[in-house]
């Protein structure tokens, strides 16, 4: 592997690491809310709220570790409020408390908040190009950067080339790359990807692709351009399987 294609390597399993994180916190919201609205059987509260306690376990001892990145202040702030969401879930589950609305309020703070957020490095190689919020910035040599907020961005070795985007899912992979890469755009671009997609979804049976295509547009709608080209890439190899196997192609849109 290249020293290119190992930092994409550790910047996606970084990114993959904090969405994992990010649906976690998302999913437990969603429970603290049907809690709150009643929506929920006896059983299933419990269950929703062991869920609560297991997952900001899990945030407590990822900030208890010294080589986690956030100050230590910080952590320490966010460690205090994890002791109190675990203690006010138990109140709720022992039948203490009744009332989940101070639990839901907190979680969509910390959730809508930076700060469980790592700071993104990214190495770059002498003349190597990145593309931020639009913008094509190349460095004169080797070079770390630290991504402090949230950014939309493409490492050199991930942007496809328009002679490169031969086959529906690779125009696809184009498409949203353009979103990405080009704000100004982005209305335009994501009809060309609305009409790509379902094209692609007509003439393909491959349970596989289909459930990539799905996923694919949730990405896009929540605006996850990133991790939406992350899926395509992902499908690459099942489309040259079945274009090197079918007998009827899937449509390439010009």
């Amino acid at each position: 592997m290249t020293l290119a294609g190992y930092d994409a390597e550790i910047e996606d399993s970084g990114r993959e690491a904090r969405s994992r994180e990010q649906q976690a916190l998302n999913h437990g919201i969603k429970l603290l809310q049907k809690i709150q609205s009643g929506a929920l059987a006896s059983s299933e509260e419990t269950d929703a709220l062991l869920y609560i306690r297991n997952l900001w376990t899990f945030f407590i001892q990822d900030l208890s570790n010294p080589r986690n990145g956030l100050p230590e202040q910080l952590r320490a702030q966010l460690i205090s409020i994890g002791l109190w969401v675990i203690k006010e879930a138990e109140r709720l589950r022992e039948g203490q408390l009744s009332d989940v609305s101070d639990l839901v309020a907190i979680n969509i703070v910390i959730r809508d908040s930076a700060g469980m957020k790592k700071p993104m490095c990214i190495s770059l190689r002498s003349g190597e190009k990145i593309y931020i919020n639009g913008a094509v910035l190349r460095v004169d040599r080797k070079v770390t950067l630290e991504l402090i907020n949230d950014v939309t961005f493409l490492l050199e070795s991930q942007v496809m080339q328009v002679a490169d985007a031969t086959t529906p899912l690779r125009q696809l992979y184009f498409v949203v790359q353009l979103m990405l890469m080009s704000p100004g755009d982005i209305e335009q671009a994501r009809a060309v990807f609305g009409h790509q997609r379902c094209a692609i979804y007509a003439a393909a049976d491959n349970k596989e692709l289909l459930q990539g295509l799905d996923a694919i547009e949730e990405l896009v709608e929540a605006k996850r351009y990133y991790e939406a080209l992350r899926k395509i890439r992902a499908l690459f190899e099942v489309e040259q399987a079945i274009l090197s196997g079918a007998d009827m192609l899937l449509p390439v849109v010009a």
